[in-house]
């Protein structure tokens, strides 16, 4: 995938890096998709920067053989786990977390991405960005460490 500078997509719409299939060239692509829309108790997160780990290497590739049963790129084409940002949107039923708030977290798929949908009970506030920033990797990194 060739660098590009990306602008702030406005409305309904954001840009996501989209995963086609499994491999190594261009199985990633950036796109402009729907902005996820919000559940009961999940927040809308602006994220602000992400990190890649083992397991999303694992689940471009392909590899071991598993990920492929496990991971669906059709249902969920959107990479990435771990994320740090800025709660732009709350919705119904969210009681601990509020727009502003700037936090940091895990979702299944879609963190590679303008915006994250994710539970509230999945988010971290943090002290500054500054410092979710330099906690990105560490929901992946905390879980790795104990397996």
């Amino acid at each position: 995938m060739a660098s590009e500078t990306l602008t702030p997509n406005p409305g309904t719409m954001m840009r996501a890096v989209v995963q086609a299939g499994f491999g190594d060239d261009g199985t990633y692509e950036v796109q402009s998709v729907p902005k996820p829309g919000l559940k009961d108790g999940e927040v809308l997160v602006q994220v602000k920067a992400v990190s890649i780990n083992k397991g999303d290497w694992h689940s471009r590739v392909g590899e071991p053989g598993m990920v492929k049963m496990a991971v669906d790129v059709k249902a969920k084409p959107i990479p990435g786990h771990d994320y740090a940002g800025v709660v732009v949107e709350v919705g119904p039923g969210v009681e601990g977390v509020e727009a502003g708030d700037e936090v940091f977290g895990m979702c299944d798929r879609g963190a590679f991405a303008e915006f994250v949908a994710a539970r509230e009970t999945d988010v971290t506030l943090t002290l500054t960005l500054t410092l979710t920033l330099t906690l990105t990797p560490i929901p992946t990194l905390t879980l790795t460490r104990r397996s």
